[in-house]
């Protein structure tokens, strides 16, 4: 996921010259076609108190809170959901 300040956005309407933004989250896209199995990691101003809506939600809490969330019910886009987040606390504790 790209955030885009309005001075970049601004630049790109009068030049015409696509800007680099800054990434801001990630957004995991399965081949199911349903929207809802969408996991997100991060996002510009998402807490993980926001995250919370969703059905499924877990938070990396070290310097930065970093939310990761779901709406899926299919069972194994869940397992991915607790794989990821299982893999990201275990980078976050190597370092």
């Amino acid at each position: 996921m790209e955030y885009k300040n309005v001075q970049q956005t601004e630049l790109e309407e009068a030049t015409g010259n696509k800007t680099k933004g800054e990434i801001v989250g990630l957004k995991l896209v399965p081949p199911t076609g349903d929207p809802k199995d969408e996991i997100i990691i991060g996002g510009r101003f998402v807490s993980c108190a926001d995250a919370k809506k969703y059905s499924q939600n877990k938070c990396l809490k070290n310097k930065i809170q970093v939310p990761f969330y779901t709406d899926s019910q299919n069972t194994d886009i869940l397992s991915a959901f607790d794989l990821i987040f299982q893999n990201a606390l275990l980078v976050e504790s190597l370092k």
